[in-house]
């Protein structure tokens, strides 16, 4: 039998939650954060990587230089952007060689900027990881002065994939690059209007260069997608000859960022402008490749960096989504209401519906955030050992995935903060705009997010096929143990989380059984694609429980057991809620559902007091990296004309 109504005390511990009497964000801070929590070693860990270049880059980019800028017409916020870029990369903080020595320097840059300048973050990756990224990767000898040109900022370049014409099959590329056996050069041709290049990031005014993906065609024959380094326009900024740009005008956010649609007619370019790591034209104008399977080695080769450009734009949605959860909770504890007394005395945050909204998604920042950091530590890996397809498969099965939630999160949790911000959220200057812009723009970036989660579905459900041996696993005999020590326990609430996972996957298992190959493609683009979507969905959160508990235990001596059981708090909550709200589980109860979302609330109860500094101190978020006048001093900000418009003040009444 279920059991509901445990009492307030219980869960909070005695502690309660306390009320304010100052409106002051300091004091507030001070009224909340309470306990003996470690707080720096919170954020040691969270920062996982290159600690000095972290607590640089937030000092440079607190700056009053970096300051977002807001009213400026299209053409002024793409300079502003391209300035701030600029005094960026003259500041050392990383270069593109950090792709092949510490990738992890990039990552960290990329989650950064996205809290200051999300248009800038996403050049940052165009520039950097794609093209750059791919360049150093993909080309030799003969391409390390254009490395070196790329690193200075000199010869800033784009990365042109997406055509509207070949949805999210990325092989069927249509624009060609033929080989003229004649003058031994290359001829790239866009056969039709929907085989342009579409929404290149930095493509309309900035890029002198792209890395061009392209069917290769040698003798008449395809020889698979191959990458190239193709001329956009010259130092005059005009385009060169057979190129057509064609800018993509305003968008609903990261303007700071020039988008274009680019074709080509005829347009040449020598043998050597091919990246030819795998392979090459000799003198004589004959093409030769170490990788004989062109539909399969030769495509991945090419396409193995839009990884590292997934786990970039992941970052930054990690980054805007812990920006915007530290200015909806430091507003929300400065912000005063009506309390018990009647009068406004109390913080908004004592209210269990700012608790309820928030507290969730701060765990699943935190969860999402442990899973992403293994991600990267992955990504480092295969990248120095070489190693086989079965783990570049494994990279970019979590890279799709992680992409796709944390963008999702992203618009998400930046929604719901700006509304629990209420007016003063709905200000651009308050930043939840610029986030917003960035999680529809990484939705739709390095494939679409619903696309990359069906394919990543196939590949995890392979996965399992073969870990399974040809036998499903039994589900039959799941425990839904409601007794309060048993749901208590973080371990039996992640087992529940990986057997949901691996029920999805049995279940799809079940309903293809003895089809023909034709049979199951139908049925996963039709009837089970709400299955298909909910099987990756649950891997992805199974991947973030799995690595939110390995972050748990290993830690105990460096932030001390109560730091550790707060973080179990976090932990225990990510659990609840993604299992509470989890519809697409069938074989869990809806009693047993009802349960978990109480349980959801007290966890929220809870964790309260300690909120504030989980969401601002632990991530290394200072009001002065946040921009956001809400965060600050905001009653002595509204004094002041700052809204950034015009103010007509007439005279005083008698």
């Amino acid at each position: 039998m279920l059991r509901f109504g445990r009492s307030f005390r219980s869960i909070v511990s005695g502690r309660g939650i306390k009320t304010a009497t100052d409106s002051s964000l300091s004091e507030m801070r001070s009224k909340w954060f309470d306990i003996p929590i470690n707080i720096s070693g919170i954020r040691q860990i969270l920062d996982h990587d290159n600690h000095q270049l972290r607590n640089d880059l937030r000092k440079f980019l607190s700056s009053k230089d970096m300051a977002p800028q807001y009213n400026l017409p299209l053409v002024e916020e793409r300079k502003s952007t391209l300035l701030r870029l600029k005094s960026l990369c003259s500041a050392n903080f990383f270069s593109v060689m950090d792709h092949e020595k510490d990738p992890n320097r990039i990552f960290a840059v990329n989650e950064l900027c996205a809290i200051v300048d999300p248009s800038m973050a996403f050049k940052i990756c165009s520039h950097f990881s794609l093209y750059g990224g791919t360049i150093l990767r993909l080309g030799t000898e003969k391409h390390q002065n254009i490395l070196h040109s790329v690193a200075r900022l000199e010869d800033i370049g784009c990365f042109a994939t997406s055509e509207g014409c070949f949805g999210d099959k990325v092989d069927d590329i249509e624009i060609t690059a033929e080989l003229d056996p004649k003058t031994n050069e290359i001829v790239i041709n866009t056969p039709t209007t929907e085989a342009a290049k579409y929404c290149v990031v930095n493509n309309s005014l900035h890029a002198l260069h792209c890395v061009l993906l392209a069917k290769l065609i040698v003798n008449g024959q395809h020889q698979g997608i191959h990458a190239f380094i193709v001329p956009l326009q010259g130092s005059d900024s005009q385009a060169v000859d057979g190129v057509t740009i064609e800018d993509m005008g305003y968008k609903i956010g990261l303007n700071g960022v020039d988008c274009a649609r680019v074709a080509f007619t005829g347009v040449r370019i020598p043998c050597d402008s091919m990246l030819d790591r795998y392979s090459k034209f000799s003198t004589d104008g004959k093409f030769h490749t170490s990788l004989e399977d062109f539909a399969g080695e030769r495509f991945h080769q090419v396409f193995h960096q839009l990884s590292s450009g997934r786990i970039a734009v992941a970052c930054m949605c990690s980054g805007a989504t812990k920006a915007s959860l530290a200015i909806a909770l430091a507003y929300s504890a400065a912000h005063l209401t009506i309390g018990p007394t009647g009068k406004l005395d109390t913080p908004i945050w004592d209210h269990r519906l700012q608790q309820q909204s928030l507290l969730p998604l701060l765990a699943r920042t935190y969860a999402v955030h442990f899973a992403l950091s293994h991600l990267k530590d992955e990504w480092t890996r295969v990248l120095k050992c070489a190693s086989e397809e079965k783990s570049w498969t494994s990279v970019y099965l979590m890279s799709s995935v992680l992409k796709s939630i944390a963008s999702w999160d992203l618009v998400n949790t930046a929604n719901i903060c700006r509304e629990r911000t209420g007016v003063e959220g709905y200000l651009a200057c308050n930043r939840f705009g610029s986030y917003l812009g960035l999680g529809h723009a990484a939705i739709t970036s390095m494939g679409a997010n619903a696309p990359l989660m069906q394919r990543a579905c196939k590949i995890r459900f392979k996965q399992l096929l073969n870990s399974w041996g040809g036998k499903l696993p039994d589900i039959s005999c799941i425990e839904f143990n409601d007794h309060p020590e048993t749901i208590e326990d973080v371990d039996y609430l992640h087992d529940l989380v990986k057997k949901r996972e691996l029920s999805l996957f049995s279940s799809l298992a079940r309903r293809i059984s003895g089809l023909d190959r034709e049979q199951v493609q139908y049925l996963l683009n039709y009837e089970l694609s709400d299955l298909v979507q909910a099987s990756s969905r649950a891997y992805g959160e199974s991947l973030c429980s799995t690595h939110f508990s390995a972050n748990l235990v290993p830690h105990i001596r460096l932030l001390g057991p109560e730091t550790v059981a707060l973080l179990r708090k976090v932990y225990r909550l990510f659990l609840l809620h993604s299992l509470a709200y989890a519809v697409e589980w069938p074989s869990m109860p809806a009693d047993f559902t009802a349960f978990l979302r109480e349980e959801v609330r007290y966890a929220c109860v809870g964790l309260a007091p300690d909120a504030l500094p989980l969401a601002m101190d632990a991530f290394g978020l200072s009001p002065g990296l946040l921009h956001a006048p809400v965060v600050k001093a905001w009653a002595d900000w509204n004094a002041r004309q700052n809204l950034g418009g015009k103010k007509w003040k007439g005279r005083p009444g008698a």
